[in-house]
């Protein structure tokens, strides 16, 4: 036996506890109208997880609960308790030997699921349920009225029932929830790649900054190398030649020691200046004599060259002329004599031929006119004459003795000279020998000099060298003790060299400056915070398709399961429902087939008409002795015994645990509910029943009747009579 038993409490009329246990194949269940006999069959819908307050004649979850009477309060919850038998592990999802499946419901609506004693979801309920054929509106409940249901349920409807029936409903429950977790699916794809779009945008941002973090960090590592080479090769340099100029400073310093000394010792003594500006003194003194001498000398010459022509002038003019009574005025001849000189004077340095003519011309014009005048008496003229040849004679005297002057005074300065070039012979040589040590000397101070250069230029290079130490650590965070240590040793390389790897350095310190140093922590850790959470949407995206594609799979692998199924379930039904119906009908046919129905697809916004295509189940009969072939044409009995023959075939296919069949009897006449019985003993070799019946022949299949009545309390009461025990004490 599956199913073990039922207990109701609070549930619609039963306000008490209620227990029915279920330990024979059939358990009929009758009393009178009103006693409250449908609401056991509701009783196990409602445990089984019906929502539908329609089909548990209710319009609200709180009328299920007992609503009191005048002598009993109401409940405030109404709660269903339904035990199933699991030893041979029937329930293959769980592993507990017994099953006990309960809900409550409570006033304000709320329901409560529970798997033995444990809160569980509805859906969790459905799922263990469906994965054994039961449901809460399956085929094995036939509510009052509800036998002909399939009848007069459209194709679709049936086609559902149908595969209800066939043990389908855990697959279709399946195919139905992958198709919702598609649709989560897509709504979670969308509201990630909303995310998504929002994160990128940031993240781009932040890429860029650390892209540019990343750059700065592989132009600091080059900075590192070019740090580390620069230091060693200009640590080189600059030790070796420091020593090299340090050392060779010490030495050109005492070679100019050496050279002030020794230009100190060959000076020229005081003497020979003293002796030197003596003799210059000297000289100068005779030339001076000399030149006055040379200035009275050639006045003296001038004025004897005037006493002379005027004496000329005289014997000529005597010579031409009677002097008898006439003279010229010596004051004319004087006057004349003056202006002849003047011209004379005025053109001693010219070379040029044309002012000689001009000058003579002029001296003829002045003699002229002399000649022009009245002149003396000729005895005034010898006297003239006689005066003229003293004082010619008188200037001559003089010049001799200027010359003689003259004489001795270039002899003193021969000898004067003499004396000079002696010593400046002397002088010579001690100025050759000072010009050589100046000349040294000279030469050692430039190389003094490119040395004091050399030397600044190697502590300017100090000083760039300390510089570089302190920004290779504010740039790249490194000290020099850690890129450099002092055992480290380069070859020596030219300047110009270092100066390259020094332009190299500059050049990167420029792009790591343009670039920027470095990247703040926090935006670092909000990129890996950001790249973490945008990979992590990328992969739950991917996830997410991955998942809709493994949803995709698994429904069409659940709808060809489902077709394959189906289509062997509709074989097998249509011989036990053929069978039946003849057992039934005594004769004719009747079967089931999968048909295509169109149904149109509403849309208000699209005017044209759409349809889809809907597969569908139709019955087809034929009674034996009447030519009825319609559904409709048939009775209200025979309704009941085609939807009978037809849910007992689909059951006999898949046998249910249990089955609760509620007044499904009571259109028959008493030789179809003999009918009727018998097909119930046949179906309780596979399936319990729960018989709700007013019918005699069906109690009389049944091995435990319980019976129902309502009390003056409007409560549902019940009692139980097992069928043998009934018969003996009947006897």
């Amino acid at each position: 036996m599956r199913l073990k038993s039922l207990t109701l409490k609070g549930f619609k009329s039963f306000s008490e506890k209620k227990d029915i246990i279920f330990n024979d194949k059939i358990v009929a269940v009758v009393g009178p109208n009103g006693s409250g006999k449908s609401n056991i069959t509701e009783s196990f819908r409602f445990v089984l997880g019906e929502q539908s307050m329609k089909i548990l004649r209710s319009k609200k979850g709180e009328n299920l609960i007992y609503h009191g009477h005048k002598n009993l309060s109401s409940h405030n919850n109404a709660s269903v308790k339904i035990v199933f038998n699991n030893n041979d592990n029937f329930f293959s999802t769980v592993s507990f030997d017994e099953l006990v499946l309960e809900r409550t419901v409570y006033k304000n609506g709320e329901n409560e699921y529970k798997l033995n004693n444990t809160p569980v979801r509805l859906k969790d309920v459905l799922e263990i349920l469906a994965s054994v054929n039961i449901g809460p509106t399956g085929h094995h409940i036939i509510s009052q009225g509800g036998a002909d249901r399939i009848l007069n349920s459209n194709p679709e409807e049936r086609k559902e029932m149908i595969e209800d029936g066939l043990g389908l409903k855990h697959l279709q429950y399946k195919k139905n929830d992958s198709e919702k977790k598609i649709k989560k699916t897509l709504e979670n794809i969308s509201k990630v790649s909303g995310l998504i779009r929002e994160v990128k945008i940031h993240l781009s941002f932040l890429e860029k900054q650390v892209s540019k973090h990343r750059r700065a960090e592989k132009l600091k590592e080059e900075l590192i190398k070019a740090y580390r080479y620069y230091f060693v090769v200009q640590k080189t340099y600059i030790n070796h030649w420091t020593t090299q100029y340090d050392n060779k400073y010490k030495e050109l310093q005492i070679l100019d020691n050496e050279f002030s000394l020794k230009i100190k010792d060959s000076r020229l003594d005081k003497k020979f200046t003293e002796i030197i500006n003596e003799h210059k003194e000297k000289n100068n003194e005779i030339e001076n004599k000399l030149s006055e001498l040379r200035i009275e000398k050639d006045k003296i010459s001038r004025e004897l060259g005037r006493l002379e022509g005027k004496k000329e002038h005289k014997n000529s003019f005597l010579d031409e002329h009677d002097f008898s009574n006439s003279y010229i005025k010596s004051e004319d001849i004087s006057k004349a004599h003056k202006e002849v000189f003047d011209i004379i004077d005025s053109h001693k340095d010219t070379t040029d031929v044309d002012e000689f003519k001009k000058s003579f011309i002029l001296i003829k014009n002045i003699l002229a006119n002399i000649l022009e005048k009245e002149p003396t008496n000729e005895k005034d003229l010898q006297e003239k004459d006689t005066d003229i040849d003293r004082e010619i004679e008188k200037k001559n005297l003089e010049i001799v003795n200027i010359e003689k002057k003259e004489s001795i005074l270039l002899e003193e300065l021969k000898e004067i000279q003499k004396s000079q070039d002696s010593v400046i012979e002397s002088t010579q040589i001690k100025e050759k020998q000072m010009l050589d040590l100046f000349a040294q000397k000279n030469k050692n101070d430039r190389d003094l000099s490119d040395c004091n250069r050399n030397n600044d230029q190697i502590k300017r290079d100090v000083f760039e060298y300390d510089q570089e130490k302190n920004e290779c650590e504010a740039l790249i965070g490194h000290t020099y003790d850690s890129l450099i240590s002092d055992s480290i040793e380069n070859d020596l390389l030219g300047r110009e060299k270092i100066l390259s790897f020094k332009k190299n350095l500059e050049r990167l310190k420029i792009r790591l400056e343009e670039i920027g140093v470095g990247l703040d922590e926090s935006t670092l850790e909000e990129y890996n915070k950001t790249k973490e959470r945008y990979d992590f949407l990328q992969k739950e995206i991917f996830d997410l398709k991955e998942s809709i594609a493994i949803l995709k799979d698994t429904i069409s692998r659940l709808q060809k399961e489902i077709d394959e199924k189906f289509k062997k379930g509709i074989s097998s039904i249509n011989k036990e429902f053929e069978k039946l119906f003849n057992i039934l009908f005594g004769g004719g046919t009747a079967s089931i087939k999968l048909v295509k129905n169109q149904k149109k697809i509403k849309d208000d916004e699209d005017t044209e008409q759409k349809f889809e295509e809907k597969m569908g189940i139709d019955i087809a009969i034929s009674l034996p002795q009447k030519k009825v072939k319609e559904l409709e044409q048939l009775s209200g009995g025979e309704r009941s015994l085609v939807s009978i023959a037809l849910l007992f075939s689909l059951s006999q296919i898949t046998p249910p645990a249990f089955m609760v069949l509620d007044e499904t009897d009571a259109a028959l006449d008493e030789a179809n509910s003999k009918k009727y019985g018998d097909m119930l003993e046949a179906m309780s070799k596979k399936t319990q029943l729960v018989v709700v019946t007013h019918n005699r022949e069906t109690m009389s299949r049944a091995n435990v009747i319980y019976g129902l009545s309502m009390d003056q309390n409007g409560s549902s009461t019940l009692l139980s009579v097992r069928f043998e025990d009934a018969v003996k004490i009947a006897k």
